[in-house]
């Protein structure tokens, strides 16, 4: 992971990060086509649904239900790759509305010109002709809608609680995940299906120790993995993202520091997750796997 966080530094730094063609904050806008289309659409969003997790998933669901079509295909998530930017990213718009600046020194993700909270991503998809599930809530009558949104959060949760037998735990839970998926699809006969994540994350052995970095006094939002601020330069721990990067949502006066080495971690943060995070900028981190699940 080391010699891959360095191959990424050198990647951004030379001008040129992030190739490709699907990004997700363009995810409604690309599909927009199949959305809209009057079809029976179930949009699963899993927190935390790591590359290689997504692939296991959508392996399960063929073994379930094989007289569906099931697709994988890579999109590059939003940096930083935390939940707040993940989701709201996954939100209905146009892929130029969504945007991630700083208000009044806290790093925010935006669609037009609105921060994106859970009751705000909530809002839009119901605005949108959309059921929106949760795994807590778990609405039967939402259901009934030809437009369904559930979100797991699940997965997430048990890597920052649970930090031993990560395989099995995990494996685990994207068997359920993949019940989940199947019981709903035979049960609603549904067209389309999207199995999306926000982010994914990076898991370290037992022995692994952390390296608690400081933050530089111009950093106006410190997480665990990466600062924001407006006067950041490329001295700041970390590779500097700013409007160069060309990632097409970071505000133009908002620049942000993305930590790499896996053992890094800023100093002011707790360490409860030290086996388990996310929020930089490693391929496992922000590299998504999202599946499509269509009748024959």
């Amino acid at each position: 992971l080391g010699a891959l966080a360095d191959l990424v530094v050198d990647q951004i730094e030379a001008g040129s990060p992030f190739a490709g063609e699907n990004y997700a904050h363009q995810f409604f806008d690309e599909e927009k086509e199949h959305l809209q289309s009057g079809q029976s659409v179930a949009l699963f969003v899993v927190d935390a649904l790591r590359f290689d997790l997504a692939h296991e998933l959508a392996d399960a669901v063929r073994r379930e239900l094989p007289g569906l079509e099931v697709d994988e295909t890579p999109w590059v998530g939003t940096l930083p790759s935390d939940t707040a930017f993940g989701k709201a990213a996954l939100t209905p718009g146009s892929k130029f509305s969504f945007n991630v600046g700083l208000d009044d020194g806290t790093l925010v993700p935006e669609r037009n010109g609105r921060e994106i909270t859970t009751h705000r991503r909530e809002t839009l998809l119901k605005d949108d002709g959309w059921s929106y599930i949760t795994q807590s809530s778990d609405d039967e009558s939402g259901w009934s809608n030809t437009r369904v949104a559930y979100y797991w959060n699940d997965l997430d949760k048990t890597g920052e609680e649970e930090l031993t037998e990560f395989e099995s735990l995990f494996s685990d839970r994207v068997e359920t995940i993949a019940e989940i998926v199947c019981e709903r699809l035979e049960q609603g006969e549904w067209d389309r299906a999207y199995i999306l994540a926000d982010h994914g994350f990076v898991s370290l052995p037992e022995t692994a120790g952390i390296d608690a970095i400081t933050a530089p006094p111009e950093a106006e939002h410190v997480t665990r993995r990466w600062i924001a601020g407006a006067d950041l330069d490329a001295d700041a721990p970390g590779v500097l993202l700013d409007e160069n990067t060309h990632l097409g949502y970071l505000d133009e006066d908002t620049k942000i520091s993305i930590l790499a080495d896996p053992l890094h971690r800023f100093r002011n943060q707790g360490l409860p997750d030290a086996r388990f995070y996310h929020g930089g900028v490693l391929p496992q981190e922000f590299v998504l796997n999202f599946v499509t699940i269509t009748q024959e």
